[in-house]
Order: structure tokens, then C-alpha cells, then sequence
């Protein structure tokens, strides 16, 4: 949940990027890091557990908004469905203002993405009774055998979530992907 840093003036939120391994979750928090001005980001950190790569940074990004005069405060982390522990899913997850889910269209991945929704929806922390944002991401639109966008909803149940078709090696989609995020995150805070 988001944290406000009087001293800074920030509101500093999280947003995670779920899905399974190479659905293209760090590949985007690559392409959003490298469109945000270097005088307003920090690092991006790479560190792998077990085989699986996981991204984080931390950025401020002004066009959303401000909230009563605190500027928001982006950390945009990675988190796999394929991660050995799920102690590691939980605390990344832990305190998750918005997740986007990446699901990869490929056709031999359908399964992999059920099972990565299956695994996203009982690692969620719910039991605070607190609504998050919900994003899916397309990813891999450009492959010759893609599924649908409208055939994975309909795999994953998730008819009613907003989402984008993208392609995250040359950015299509990403920055969209990000900005809806950000904005169902802005909303949230400001209503409450």
C-alpha cells in the first residue's frame, strides 16, 4: 500500500508485473524506465532468484498528477509465477497498489497463464479487504501464433478487467500499459 513521504512531498506507490516466466514482465520495466527523464528516476536492479530475473525501479512520473501537493513515487517491480517460493510471490505482492498481469499470447503459453493467474489470485493479500487495480497486457501480440486477446480473457476469466496488446521488445502498448496503471492508482488514492 502506498506510503507517504512527508519530507520528500511523495506518495510512493507499488505496482507489480505478473506473470510467467518470459511473458516480457522485465522487458517492460525496462522500456518505462528508459522513457521517464533521468533527473526523475533512480536504478533499475536486476537480481536473479533462482533461474528467474527479477526488476525493480523507482521513478517519479509528474503527468498523472499530483495528490494535495505530494508528487507520486513509482517502484514498478517484476514478480514470476514460476518463482521457486512462494513466500518470494507473497512479499512481492506484499503491499501492491496495482499489478498488471503479462499475459503471453503465444499459443503454447495458454496454460502457462492459467496457471499464473491461478497463482497471482491465492498469493494476492485480500484478506486486508483492500481493492486493487487489475491490469492485463497482451504481450507478444506480433507472433504468428497468438491466441486472441478476447480468447485469453475468456481463459482467465478476466472479461471485465482492463486491458492492452502490446509488444514489449519494441515498446507497443507498454507505455499504455504503465500510464493506465498509474492513473487507476492516482484515482484510488485521490478518492480516498
Amino acid at each position: 500500500m502506498s506510503f507517504i513521504n512527508y519530507s520528500k512531498k511523495t506518495i510512493e506507490v507499488k505496482i507489480v508485473y505478473f506473470g510467467c516466466k518470459f511473458s516480457g514482465k522485465g522487458t517492460n520495466l525496462d522500456f518505462v524506465f528508459n522513457k521517464i527523464s533521468p533527473n526523475n528516476r533512480g536504478k533499475i536492479v536486476s537480481e536473479f532468484v533462482g533461474d528467474d530475473k527479477i526488476v525493480s525501479c523507482d521513478f517519479i512520473y509528474e503527468e498523472v498528477g499530483a495528490i494535495r501537493g505530494f508528487k507520486l513515487s513509482y517502484h514498478l517491480c517484476t514478480a514470476s509465477s514460476d518463482m521457486p517460493n512462494s513466500e518470494n510471490i507473497k512479499k512481492a505482492l506484499e503491499n501492491a497498489d496495482a499489478v498488471v498481469f503479462i499475459a503471453d499470447s503465444q499459443k503454447s503459453k495458454i496454460e502457462a497463464n492459467k496457471k499464473s493467474m491461478e497463482i497471482l489470485q491465492s498469493n494476492f493479500p485480500e484478506s486486508d479487504g483492500i481493492q486493487r487495480p487489475l491490469l492485463i497486457q497482451f504481450n507478444k501480440v506480433d507472433v504468428p501464433d497468438k491466441v486472441s486477446a478476447d480468447e485469453i480473457r475468456s481463459t482467465l476469466n478476466l472479461n471485465n478487467v482492463q486491458g492492452f496488446e502490446a509488444i514489449a521488445t519494441n515498446g507497443t502498448g507498454v507505455f499504455e500499459t504503465f500510464k493506465a496503471a498509474a492513473k487507476r492508482v492516482f484515482v484510488e488514492l485521490r478518492n480516498k
